[in-house]
């Protein structure tokens, strides 16, 4: 039966870092299973995996750059780490993709063999210190355009910097008032995958304060692209988590917070964080 059912093509963003290495783990020992309702009952709970649909996957890892990624990769499935789960029957890297280089869509289609089905979009310029000194690159980065061209669903991670963050437990029907180039580049994106490049406003001015809309992407506002009606948005808080499950550890050229904070406990350096802004945290497997 497993014939009758065309692997579907599962493209994973920033597969090298923090996020996408457990999301990577995760699928290759646990697999995808479709879960299909009971076609007599409509309320009825969804099927067992076992009697679910028996869909397989291409899972390809995208990344721009990590030493050594590729070799833990490869021990996904020879054995030295275990075995891929039975759903899965490809997982490729795919490396050097850059966001900054329109050309990576050209990079990607060849390695997909010219379409995907799925896109799981974690690659980010996370840093909002980094965001605000490298404004044009963080807007590429975080907003980009150019995979609404492979027209494929897609599941973006985005951030609850998208608000003022002057009160505790934001709900995502609250007002968005991003405070810095990170939160509005994410929140930009957002509005494209809900609502096109239809818009001549994607951002109020309010929302961007006294940023401007890069020229690239107001060049691109009129063209023909749309996203796929059902791709999702998910706004992460702080990201809580073990270690990253490869050997060689994750692509962040900087700290995360929590890597931050302890390696200045352990120092013992003497620090200042902010204390007019809430954050809420989440954990990684509730995120997974």
């Amino acid at each position: 039966m497993a014939d009758a059912f065309p692997p579907k093509k599962i493209l994973i963003t920033g597969s090298s870092g923090y996020v996408g290495q457990h999301m990577i783990s995760h699928i290759s020992i646990h697999g995808l299973v479709v879960q299909a309702p009971s076609s007599s009952d409509v309320n009825a709970s969804p099927l067992s995996p076992s009697a679910s649909v028996n869909q397989r996957y291409e899972v390809y890892c995208a990344y721009n750059s990590l030493p050594n990624f590729e070799d833990d990769i490869s021990n996904l499935f020879n054995g030295t780490a275990h075995k891929l789960h039975p759903s899965i029957v490809k997982m490729q890297s795919v490396s050097n993709i850059d966001f900054c280089n329109p050309n990576y869509i050209h990079k990607i289609q060849q390695a997909c063999g010219g379409t995907v089905d799925v896109i799981i979009h974690l690659a980010a310029l996370s840093s909002p210190f980094y965001c605000e000194s490298h404004a044009e690159e963080a807007w590429k980065i975080n907003c980009p355009v150019e995979l609404l061209s492979l027209k494929a669903p897609i599941m973006y991670m985005s951030t609850d910097q998208v608000y003022e963050g002057t009160k505790q437990f934001y709900g995502e029907n609250d007002e968005t008032v991003p405070v810095n180039v990170y939160g509005r580049t994410k929140l930009a994106f957002e509005r494209i995958l809900l609502g096109g490049l239809g818009s001549s406003t994607l951002l109020t001015a309010k929302e961007l304060g006294s940023s401007t809309l890069p020229e690239f992407l107001t060049n691109v506002i009129s063209n023909n692209l749309q996203p796929h009606n059902k791709s999702v948005i998910l706004r992460s808080s702080l990201i809580l988590g073990k270690p990253t499950p490869f050997p060689n550890g994750c692509r962040k050229g900087f700290p995360s917070f929590l890597q931050f904070i302890e390696d200045r406990l352990k120092n013992q350096i003497s620090t200042d964080y902010f204390v007019n802004e809430y954050r809420s945290v989440v954990h990684l497997e509730d995120v997974i």
